[in-house]
């Protein structure tokens, strides 16, 4: 199992467990909050050349959002050109927002895609396919650390897939 471990600046503070926090509202993916989609577990894949139409095609993967280059990209962030320069997908792979249930649930889906997933993999046109696993970063954190199972590292690795833990800032549920 995985683990993630919230250490507070102070010993004197509350401890907050992830499932008490909540996003704050930031627009990705389709104009959805952040809240929304952020701390969920995703397969990505691009590369500048990469013909995204025709894997989607023929691909029993349900992609979204699928970008092409020269797209506009959905929100544009400081550093990036406001069109995309490469092409690529998205796949949901757990919507769970624990990332014990999201390392479960990424097991459970490289297992059952394996094939789908070397199939991306070896298109020479794809440049990087990653594994994005999202957890919560409270505010009043000074470290967070994430450790993932062998049994998942394995996998990945077996397939050429990159893992990548995003941290999103969280904040308390407000009281009303």
């Amino acid at each position: 199992m995985s683990e993630v471990t919230l250490t507070q600046a102070n010993k004197g503070m509350k401890q907050t467990k992830p499932s008490q926090l909540r996003s704050f509202a930031a627009p990705v993916f389709g104009g959805l909050e952040a809240e929304e989609r952020v701390v969920a577990c995703y397969l990505r894949a691009w590369g500048a050349q990469f013909d995204v139409d025709a894997f989607v095609s023929a691909s029993p993967l349900s992609c979204d959002p699928v970008w092409r280059r020269g797209d506009r990209r959905g929100a544009v962030r400081k550093g990036l050109p406001p069109l995309h320069d490469d092409s690529g997908l998205t796949t949901l792979v757990s919507a769970a927002e624990d990332l014990d249930a999201q390392v479960d649930d990424a097991v459970a889906f490289l297992r059952g895609n394996q094939a789908e997933v070397r199939r991306l993999v070896s298109i020479p046109e794809v440049e990087r396919v990653i594994l994005d696993l999202g957890v919560a970063w409270h505010p009043d954190s000074v470290a967070q650390f994430t450790r993932l199972p062998p049994e998942l590292l394995g996998l990945a690795g077996n397939l050429n897939v990159w893992l990548e833990v995003s941290h999103y800032l969280r904040a308390p549920d407000s009281e009303a």
